[in-house]
């Protein structure tokens, strides 16, 4: 289900409105939800659900119920690729009014049926991406269960004594999605591996990059890797070798052993291992 689900995350800009302007941090609890995924409260046409965080998940998506109940008339197509490349087509939906916390975002989004996904699992409204975020910076703490909206000053002070990592974003469908690369350094060059929270699963390693690392993979039994960060130093991981269109995928038990900084406007990112370990 975990994969399934991550491959579903395709959607449009959601630019956070003028209503969004604050003079403070916001603080935004994130709760468990399941194969290790985490949810975030999001207000819509005035319910709150539980919308997944997956900083893999490229964009904003949005289920029927809460395009339905938002007004929101799906058409035109976005197209994605997952990891492991196959193409995902999607409706557009939007305009789409969300709320999370004092924040208000509004824009289009992508229209996917998450529910013949989650099995048994409970429902959600959608997902909350880095792209949700594009004008933003962000902190991911998710061992404390939190994310954190920052202002410009409490940024300046937030990355205070944290290591700048070498990071690229990309976009697909469009330019409209947004996802984050982690330069890993090897004696041949750097790999670059996405951050992705919403991957419950070992980290993914593409063979070649597992070749520049010097590691033995096998695609069936999960192993351990010591990946070398660049500031941060090795970071061991449980890996499995996976054919992809990426040199790798990272996972939450990743993102959560660290706290994560991301200014989504300059494409520049800072961590620091998290005192509070899973």
């Amino acid at each position: 289900m975990r994969s399934r689900l991550r491959e579903a995350a395709v959607l449009y800009a959601l630019p956070l409105c003028a209503a969004g302007a604050r003079a403070q941090a916001v603080e935004l609890p994130l709760r468990p939800y399941v194969a290790g995924l985490t949810t975030v409260a999001v207000g819509v046409a005035g319910d709150t659900l539980p919308f997944i965080l997956d900083t893999g998940g490229g964009i904003t998506l949005v289920t029927p119920r809460v395009a339905e109940r938002a007004g929101c008339t799906p058409f035109g197509r976005t197209v994605a690729f997952r990891a492991v490349g196959e193409r995902l087509d999607m409706p557009r939906c939007g305009p789409v009014r969300l709320s999370l916390g004092p924040l208000t975002l509004q824009g289009e989004a992508a229209y996917f049926d998450l529910a013949r996904l989650l099995g048994g699992a409970p429902p959600v409204g959608g997902l909350v991406t880095l792209q949700t975020f594009q004008d933003r910076a962000i902190t991911l703490d998710l061992a404390r269960g939190r994310l954190v909206v920052e202002t410009d000053a409490s940024l300046a002070e937030r990355v205070r004594g944290m290591t700048p990592l070498k990071v690229r974003l990309a976009h697909q469908a469009g330019g409209a999605s947004v996802d984050l690369f982690l330069g890993i350094e090897t004696p041949q060059g750097t790999v670059w591996m996405e951050v992705d929270s919403g991957n419950g699963g070992p980290v993914m390693i593409s063979p070649p990059a597992a070749l520049q690392l010097g590691v033995a993979l096998d695609e069936r039994e999960i192993r351990p890797v010591r990946l070398p960060v660049a500031g941060l130093g090795a970071v061991e991981v449980r890996a499995i070798r996976r054919d992809l269109i990426y040199d790798g995928l990272l996972n939450a038990d990743f993102v959560r052993g660290m706290l994560l900084t991301v200014d989504l406007r300059s494409g520049r990112a800072w961590a620091k291992l998290n005192p509070v370990q899973p």
